[in-house]
């Protein structure tokens, strides 16, 4: 794990003149924590105990020369990637070379310009906390979806002990209980989308800030930070990485309605049971889903007079439009919806029909299974039918179902007139 960064940058001096450290301490230590070496052993555990920002190495010195030293922090595995500038009093071209060559970031020649340093050492600690940011928030980002993944799948787990309920009349119960036991994560992967957009957000106004100062470096450095932008694809990492947390939220967003609609069917209705004619509660719904049906279907009425009957009225509003909703999604094109509403002294039923598409007859035993549907992904997350039939059982009535391939289904509820005490202490 990343550790954070202090506020100040730190800057390692090596030199084993001890002159030469205080007038570079003097030009830096405004705005940079100063530690310093007469040696290159001694740098070398100075490095990897405090992993400065930046070192400023000199060459001519007496135990290890600075090539070596540089060699040798190259090849530390905790340090491989802090800016060395070396300052020497070497002038010739073959030193410069040798000095890149043994892993050197930039190379300043004495007597130097304390304004040249600054400006230097400016560029290269600035862009090599910008680096460690994006790693720190690369290792945060990695380390979340590792916990989204999990989590994913504890969700795919969940829903497939669903599919292998066997028992609908125990549907509500068990509903609850996923639901409260969804609710965790889903809150938990919630709230870390939300921080990873708030992390890369600021990771790319910090790449906006620094990509300025890249002009400032050498020419070699600004070839290598061209080649790790292109390896790196930053730009396409740009537009990208933002439409997957947004995608994601949007996922999560799906899996919030879903909990939402298990705790709905398992919780009691707060409006209690009342006498309800169910012929206007159809009519009702059928506006609510007007926008949905109007486009696609004709709806014809056969409609008999119907008795008051003592209901949860929001359920079964509920129940309703699922099957409402499930019959304009059956149809392709334009064709035809018909309501029917019959009676006689037990019970009353309520046929809604269409012309759509039929359902097989091996889904019969599965299409009030909790997740199951033959819709394409996004359309459908199959569970307004098996909502639907736990309400109307939760009522002491059932849901019958006729259906050809190619000439429509019929979805027929039939409630008891009378319900007993049971059934109201059993309410959803």
């Amino acid at each position: 794990m990343s550790n954070p960064l202090p506020p100040r940058p730190c800057v390692l001096i090596i030199d084993d003149n001890i002159t030469n450290i205080e007038v570079l301490a003097a030009a830096l230590a405004k705005d940079y924590d100063i530690s310093f070496a007469t040696g290159g052993a001694e740098g070398i555990e100075l490095a990897k105990k405090y992993r400065p920002d930046l070192i400023l190495l000199d060459i001519m010195m007496p135990d290890m020369d600075g090539f070596e030293t540089c060699r040798r922090l190259r090849n530390s595995e905790s340090l491989p990637d802090i800016p060395i500038i070396f300052i020497s009093a070497l002038e010739e071209v073959s030193d410069k070379v040798k000095a890149f060559q043994a892993g050197g970031s930039d190379y300043v020649t004495k007597p130097f310009q304390p304004e040249e340093v600054q400006a230097r050492v400016s560029t290269h600690t600035a862009l090599y906390r910008a680096r460690r940011a994006l790693e720190a928030r690369e290792e945060s980002l990695r380390r979340n979806l590792q916990e989204l993944e999990a989590t994913h799948q504890q969700l795919k787990d969940m829903g497939g002990k669903l599919l292998q309920s066997e028992k609908l009349a125990s549907i509500g119960q068990l509903a609850a209980g996923v639901a409260h036991e969804i609710n965790n994560p889903i809150g938990f992967i919630n709230s870390n989308l939300g921080t990873l957009k708030n992390y890369v957000t600021t990771l790319l106004h910090l790449l906006d800030e620094y990509e300025p100062l890249e002009i400032m470096a050498t020419v070699d450095m600004q070839q290598r930070l061209k080649n790790v932008k292109q390896q790196a694809d930053l730009a396409f990492l740009r537009e990208d990485i933002l439409e997957l947390i947004d995608e994601s939220l949007e996922g999560i967003g799906q899996v919030r309605r879903i909990v939402h609609d298990l705790r709905g069917f398992s919780h009691p209705c707060e409006s209690g049971w009342q006498p309800v004619n169910l012929q206007e509660a159809l009519e009702s719904t059928l506006n609510v889903v007007w926008n949905e049906i109007k486009l696609k279907a004709e709806v014809l009425r056969d409609y008999t007079d119907l008795p008051m009957i003592e209901c949860l009225s929001s359920q079964i509003n509920q129940a309703l439009l699922s099957l409402l909703v499930n019959a304009a999604q059956a149809i392709k094109e334009k064709g035809q919806i018909v309501l029917r509403t019959r009676c006689d002294d037990q019970w009353i039923s309520i046929a809604i029909s269409d012309n759509g598409c039929g359902i097989a007859a091996e889904h019969y035993e599965k299409i009030f299974d909790p997740f199951f549907t033959t819709k394409p992904i996004g359309k459908g997350i199959g569970l307004g039918l098996s909502i639907a039939y736990g309400i109307i059982a939760q009522h002491g009535g059932r849901i019958d179902v006729d259906s050809k391939i190619g000439e429509g289904s019929t979805f027929t509820i039939w409630l008891p007139i009378h319900h007993s005490q049971e059934t109201e202490e059993n309410e959803i």
